[in-house]
Parts: C-alpha cells; structure tokens; sequence
C-alpha cells in the first residue's frame, strides 16, 4: 500500500509541474509586444507640442535659444533629437540638436506654428540612443 501511495503522489507532484510550466509559457507567448517605433512617434509628437505650446519654438525663433536648450537637455539621456523650423520658403530658421551623433532609426514628425501671423513648419527627428 505505501508504494503505491508515493507513486501518485510523485505522479501528481510531475502533473502540477508540468501544468505551471505550460501555464507560464502560454501566459508569455500571449503577452502583447510593445512597438518601439509607435510608442517613439507619440513621445515626439508630446514634445513637438510641448515646446510649441510652451512657446519654446517660438522664443527660439525670436533670438532666445536658452528655454529650448534647457528643455532639450532635460528630456532625457536615452532620446536623441533634432529640430529644424523652416519659414515658407523652406529656408531653415532653427536648427537644434541634441548632440548624439547620427540616427540610424528614427521616426519624423512634423507640426505647424505660427509666430507673427507667419507660418513655420517644425520638424523633430527622435531616435534611441
């Protein structure tokens, strides 16, 4: 009688490893993946609008370029970017960059601003550092 006992009870012991084990691969397979590429793109518009709506790009274009270096060099070590403005005539106005070298992965996005009843287009490329 024991050793049948010892025998289920290892037979049993087996089964709920198995299922654990079956159980937290299932529960990983069906995990959603995160789109770096999607979540990059939202994280740029953010700060294309922020520095629009804060009037970052605007004072910049005026002559002080201090609020948008500030902002630039508080928005984190692991984002690179750079910013162009270009007027109507797609002369560039401004030009900023973060300083990490070239992009090999980027995403682009672009917002219109209007300072003096004049309209600017301000693209900000980010990317991973």
């Amino acid at each position: 009688m024991r050793k049948g006992f010892i025998y289920t009870l290892d037979v049993l012991l087996a089964l709920v490893v198995c299922a654990l084990t079956i159980s937290a691969i299932m529960h990983f397979v069906s995990a959603p993946t995160l789109d770096t590429k999607k979540v990059m793109v939202v994280r740029a518009q953010d700060i294309l609008a922020v520095c629009d709506m804060g009037g970052l790009i605007e004072k910049h274009i005026k002559g002080d370029s201090l609020p948008l270096d500030d902002f630039f060099g508080a928005v984190g070590d692991n984002i690179c970017m750079d910013m162009d403005v270009r007027n109507s005539s797609l002369d560039y106005i401004v030009v900023k960059a973060t300083g990490c070298g070239t992009p090999h992965d980027y995403v682009v996005v672009r917002r219109t601003v209007i300072v003096d009843d004049i309209n600017y287009i301000a693209r900000l490329r980010t990317w991973y550092r």
